[in-house]
């Protein structure tokens, strides 16, 4: 009945324990577990064999979210799938009948877990995940995320993921989507997700931000902003937002390092994003 797809590359550090999560959950649905590696070069081949799931491997330099994506879904058998990032721990061995639970009932076509980031590892990163995904159901629910997430195998069937982007493949998923089918949030379908503070990584994902916008609006006509939005006034006014933001929560969770780094590290990752957004597709 359900498909877990794993994607993974050198995540020696936490698929043992992810999987161990994964079987002891409890749920009295049968389900499968499908891991997708692309080119893993540490000991991530050697921990996932030692459990009972499907290993598939793809070439590194074919490699991207849509493509590993749909390439791991055509090997599935259930009829729901649930996607899940190598280095996403679930917080508990409910995990899993949370996040499908709206799906067997009939309430949902595909459900958003909940993200919750592991302190101090990446404090800017970690103010954004708390903001997406909130522990109560908010009013406005979050998007597709397919670090942790279920849906209807039938709505990948009708609809693939975009195999071209560099990121955003389940934003633009979720656009495509949202018109046709319910989406539910189930914030106590949680796992720990967070990546390692790296300048390097900071840069990179706002670059990939950037073409990701301009990419859905040059190519398939989705404005992700209106034209306010792309006012010189506005983006000042969202820059200081984002500042003071960033302020107010590294003075409040006393990350002082990461306050005296904002203001190298901000400006670089706003030129990143406008560079990518100003880079044809």
């Amino acid at each position: 009945m359900i498909s877990i797809l794993i994607r993974c590359k050198n995540e020696e550090k936490y698929i043992g324990e992810v999987l161990n999560m994964i079987f002891e959950q409890f749920i009295d649905v049968k389900f499968e577990v499908v891991v997708l590696d692309s080119g893993s070069t540490d000991s991530t081949l050697d921990i996932t064999k030692k459990f009972n799931v499907t290993l598939y491997e793809i070439p590194s330099e074919s490699f991207t979210f849509g493509y590993a994506l749909n390439t791991g879904i055509s090997l599935t058998s259930g009829k729901i799938i649930c996607c899940l990032s190598a280095h996403c721990v679930p917080v508990n061995n409910y995990w899993l009948k949370e996040l499908v639970s709206p799906i067997l009932s009939g309430e949902a076509h595909s459900t958003i877990g909940r993200q919750i980031p592991i302190k101090k590892m990446n404090p800017f990163e970690e103010l954004a995940v708390r903001a997406y995904f909130p522990s109560v159901y908010p009013i406005n629910i979050p998007h597709l995320s397919n670090a942790n997430c279920a849906f209807l195998k039938t709505l990948w069937e009708e609809n693939k993921f975009d195999e071209q982007l560099l990121g955003w493949e389940d934003y633009l998923w979720y656009l495509q989507m949202k018109p046709r089918y319910t989406f539910v949030y189930c914030p106590r379908a949680a796992v720990y997700h967070s990546h390692p503070f790296s300048l390097q990584y900071m840069i990179k994902r706002s670059y990939g931000d950037g073409k990701a916008v301009r990419y859905i609006r040059e190519k398939l006509g989705i404005y992700l902003t209106d034209g306010k939005a792309n006012s010189k006034r506005s983006m000042v006014k969202y820059v200081l937002d984002d500042l003071k933001n960033h302020i107010k929560f590294f003075l409040g969770e006393k990350y002082y390092k990461h306050l005296l780094l904002l203001p190298l590290i901000k400006p670089l990752m706003y030129i990143a994003y406008l560079k990518g957004l100003k880079e044809s597709s």
